[in-house]
């Protein structure tokens, strides 16, 4: 799933089944117009190679990096930044 903003501030969400091709070119034109793109994906046994997967489409100056919220405890939550 990806999420992105348009021009008049609402935000857009698309769900695309691997479509690379697509992807690639969504990420690109919502960079390209100084926005951000939230790639949501919900295996976080895959992530890392989810992550891998997406820099080998995507050109080297685009950062791709991944947050991941666990729970820790009752009432806790951990905030991973990888």
């Amino acid at each position: 799933m990806i999420l992105r903003q348009k021009v008049d501030k609402k935000i857009k969400t698309e769900y695309i089944d691997n479509n690379k091709e697509l992807i690639r070119d969504i990420i690109l034109s919502e960079l390209s117009r100084e926005g951000q793109v939230y790639y949501i994906f919900n295996s976080v046994k895959r992530m890392e190679s989810k992550t891998k997967e997406l820099r080998e489409f995507l050109p080297e100056y685009i950062k791709i990096d991944y947050i991941l919220w666990t729970n820790v405890g009752k009432g806790h939550k951990e905030k991973n930044i990888l």
